[in-house]
């Protein structure tokens, strides 16, 4: 085989195309790992939380909770409904309002989330991070710890308005172990209800289960169909798995079509390096066949070559991902129509693939420009 200081001597010696073909490998693989560290991001927010012992009611047809609608003459059936208990069942009321954003022009909506005064401990992750907890029946909420980092008006002692009476003071700040709940402002429900002219509607209703297996799942399931409510009941892992559909889809769309292009160009760009060498390197080529290498060694060796810059490249975009492991943005979720606050979330499988990737691209690249070399017979 041809030895390794021969290469690294040529691509020292090619400086401004190995630059090139280096940096068009980074950036290809900094777009395609970024959409996947969001993509994570989303699922670790969104998607692939909640509990196994919590259901939420809603109504039939309904895509998300702002767009459900219940009565209070359902509470009773619902309370009564098998594997239910009774004292765990709480009413939610959910509607987006406007906050301006922090440090940028423009706003964005979040979700403001109505519930009773035992609302919080249905969610073991709610934990109150400063100031205290609401008074209930008045105009006082909590907001997300998310929220409140990327919107005004969301800090403990900040003031905003719902509306001609609706002066609403922010009394604490909650974290929720990173779901989506801390992108949510959270008030009282029967103040924001009648702040909305919403008296004696709600959106949802969350209860917990005295057994979390499958069978009483299902039994739960019939009987609620028995009951006739127009209703599905959903377990809370379930539910939000499915309001993370459309963001989860929009960001593999568009790190789809990025990727492709960019792609496109890191391989193109890895063949004109190797291509551009090969006829100034012809006395090298037939040097190395006059001592001996075989076709296959040249072949290796200018492949290897390749590899070399694609290596670095790959890692090189890799390292510049994990940069973004502290920034946080707000997307919209297309679900529910109101902001969400998440982060770029690194894991061992993004890594592991971006490498595989970074490798797959420089093979492309370099597989036909190393071919021709091998093939050459004259200086």
């Amino acid at each position: 085989m041809v030895p390794l200081v021969y290469n690294l001597k040529s691509l020292l010696a090619r400086r401004t195309t190995t630059i090139s073909a280096f940096l068009g490998i980074a950036v290809f693989i900094f777009v395609i790992t970024l959409v996947q560290m969001l993509h994570a991001g989303v699922n670790q927010v969104v998607a692939h939380t909640g509990r196994a012992d919590t259901v939420i009611f809603r109504s039939l047809g309904a895509s998300s909770e702002m767009t459900s609608m219940m009565t209070e003459d359902m509470l009773p059936v619902l309370k009564g409904l098998p594997g239910i208990v009774p004292a765990s069942v709480v009413e939610e009321f959910v509607i987006i309002k406007l906050f301006d954003k922090l440090g940028a022009p423009g706003g964005g909506s979040l979700q403001l989330r109505a519930m009773p005064p035992n609302g919080p401990a249905l969610r073991p992750e709610f934990r109150l991070v400063e100031g205290r907890m609401p008074v209930a029946g008045t105009q006082e909420v909590l907001a997300g710890i998310r929220a409140s980092s990327r919107f005004a008006n969301l800090n403990v002692g900040d003031r905003f308005r719902i509306g001609k009476t609706g002066d609403m003071h922010v009394v604490g700040i909650f974290e929720a172990e990173g779901t989506a709940f801390e992108s949510e402002v959270w008030g009282d429900l029967t103040v924001l209800r009648e702040l909305f002219s919403r008296p004696g509607i709600f959106s949802t209703v969350r209860a917990r289960l005295s057994a979390t297996d499958n069978e009483a799942y299902a039994t739960l399931r019939r009987a609620l169909a028995a009951s006739k409510l127009p209703l599905g009941v959903y377990r809370e892992s379930e539910f939000n798995d499915s309001q993370a559909t459309k963001p989860k889809q929009m960001i593999a769309a568009l790190g789809g079509v990025i990727g492709g292009f960019v792609s496109l160009a890191a391989i193109i760009g890895t063949a004109i390096m190797i291509s551009s060498t090969i006829e100034r390197r012809g006395p090298e080529i037939a040097m190395l066949k006059k001592l001996g290498f075989t076709r296959w060694a040249i072949f290796v060796s200018f492949l290897f070559e390749s590899l070399i810059v694609a290596l670095a490249g790959t890692l090189a975009g890799i390292a510049a991902c994990m940069l973004m492991g502290e920034v946080k943005l707000s997307i919209l979720n297309i679900n529910t129509w109101s902001q969400v606050v998440v982060g770029f979330h690194p894991t061992a499988q993004i890594v592991m693939l971006s490498v595989v990737l970074g490798v797959l691209t420089g093979i492309a690249g370099g597989v036909v420009p190393a071919m021709r070399a091998a093939r050459r017979t004259h200086s």
